[in-house]
């Protein structure tokens, strides 16, 4: 792939992420909500999640699915939950474990996180479910995401892990520009299907 290929490719997705940002956003609050809740009870109905005793759920942005009651579920049935944590310095995603009494920040993209102090980093070995925001999904696993590639990274780093986009029927779309760096998910969960590529 060329430079000129490239460039076009970068531009197209640009494009497709404020087209699918504002498609979320132009849904009422309280339907994305209902929504969310039903996302959440497909993706608890995943065989992997029912076995996984270490989740990795993402913090929601206002134009992503809210994983809240996943994560109130995860609670009482006793899985650990790891968030994101962003080191922009090398480009990285690491995980902690969430705890009742975690203290927040927020990162440079203005997105919660555990702060520094509170920070309890997993072996992303140990995670064995990693579900995945995104501004776009294929029913085959393809991915927008944001533009800064902290997701596409981990997922090449670890392409053994069950990981699962997480999105509204909105979000999913017949194909996406796809780059060379871009990682595929498992599966694709909206709050009507479950799309399971490979």
């Amino acid at each position: 792939m060329n430079d000129v290929e490239k460039a076009q490719i970068s531009r197209h997705k640009q494009v497709l992420r404020g087209f699918y940002r504002e498609t979320v956003l132009s849904l009422p609050p309280a339907r994305r909500a209902r929504l969310s809740r039903r996302l959440a009870g497909r993706l608890s109905a995943l065989r992997e999640f029912r076995l996984a005793q270490t989740v990795g759920l993402y913090v929601a942005l206002p134009h992503e699915a809210d994983l809240g009651s996943l994560l109130d579920l995860c609670r009482r049935t006793g899985k650990a939950v790891a968030v994101p944590v962003t080191n922009p310095q090398v480009g990285r995603l690491d995980f902690s474990l969430l705890e009742t009494r975690t203290a927040w920040s927020r990162n440079v993209y203005g997105i919660r996180e555990p702060s520094r102090t509170a920070r309890r980093l997993v072996d992303p070995r140990n995670l064995e479910l990693l579900v995945v925001p995104g501004r776009a999904f294929t029913r085959a696993g393809g991915r927008l995401g944001s533009g800064a590639g902290y997701y596409d990274r981990f997922l090449a780093e670890h392409p053994s892990l069950f990981s699962v986009g997480a999105a509204f029927d909105e979000q999913v779309a017949r194909r996406l520009p796809r780059g060379p760096s871009d990682a595929a998910v498992s599966a694709v969960v909206t709050p009507t299907r479950t799309h399971r590529p490979r």
